[in-house]
């Protein structure tokens, strides 16, 4: 999915803000999947740390690659932050 990016504008610091977030990605979990009610696409994001509370949110239904993607060119993803 890396080519969902590509159309992004570049900027030359864009280079270290990637490293700096596949760095950071490392110390990460995240969880991506559709709401069961609503059906939108939700990005779960939090420490490795936070692993306990990404149990108690109410699970997520599998999304395909091409549902990820519509939603992210189509500004419909909800990303969450858990701590």
């Amino acid at each position: 999915m890396d080519d969902l990016f590509e159309d992004a504008a570049v900027i030359p610091e864009s280079r270290v803000l990637r490293e700096q977030l596949e760095s950071l990605g490392n110390q990460l979990v995240w969880k991506i999947g559709k709401d069961e009610i609503s059906e939108k696409i939700i990005v779960r994001v939090g420490y490795a740390n936070a692993t306990q509370s990404f149990r108690d949110l109410p699970k997520l239904r599998g999304a395909t690659d091409q549902e990820i993607a519509a939603a992210a060119k189509e500004n419909e993803m909800i990303v969450e932050w858990i701590e």
